[in-house]
């Protein structure tokens, strides 16, 4: 059961000097006080993040506190929605891209030239499994290519224990004192040492 205190609508308000105490976000918390304080998604995340990034922490402000009646979470819900239309409606710079709820409405239909938009994108590229002529197409275009970048100047070496080679970069400090191939060659190469001490 979820604790009464814990279920509520919230707001995050703007911290900064120029827009202090501007609403910015509306959400629902099942959670307590930890959900407000996290990173949120999308457009409030790239607020928050640059807030944060100037040394502000965004202000919590409880909207409206569950009164322990009914489901909850069908409360959350349509609380949530009607707040944030509500708060658009008197001209509040939101950062919410659903209109609440958990997610966006339901039973959203495009508009006939939405979808002619749509399709007009999509003629002429491939669809479904690529034929194994698409496949060698890709393949001889690739034969021989290289990441971009500078390539990793390795040394060969040898392992003190096994004496397999194996590679490591010029830079380590393996390179220039040698050392071993495996965890378990070292380990092992030790317990020789500790015995051959005794």
């Amino acid at each position: 059961m979820v604790n009464r205190n814990d279920v509520f609508i919230y707001g995050l308000l703007d911290p900064r000097q120029d827009r202090l105490g501007e609403l910015r976000y509306v959400g629902q918390s099942s959670r307590g006080i930890t959900r407000p304080l996290e990173l949120h998604a999308a457009k409030c995340r790239s607020w928050q993040k640059h807030v944060r990034d100037l040394g502000f922490q965004e202000d919590v402000w409880i909207i409206e506190e569950w009164d322990g009646f009914g489901d909850w979470k069908q409360w959350l819900d349509d609380t949530e929605t009607f707040y944030v239309d509500y708060f658009k409606m008197i001209g509040c710079d939101l950062t919410n891209l659903a209109p609440g709820g958990r997610g966006v409405r339901r039973g959203y239909k495009h508009t006939a030239e939405a979808r002619a938009k749509m399709s007009a994108g999509h003629r002429g590229l491939p669809h479904g499994p690529m034929s194994d002529e698409q496949k060698q197409k890709i393949s001889q275009k690739l034969m021989g290519w290289k990441a971009p970048g500078r390539p990793k100047s390795r040394v060969e070496l040898s392992c003190n224990r096994c004496n397999n080679t194996f590679e490591v970069r010029k830079s380590s400090p393996r390179a220039k004192r040698g050392g071993f191939c495996s965890r378990s060659c070292a380990s092992r190469s030790r317990k020789v040492l500790h015995v051959e001490d005794l």
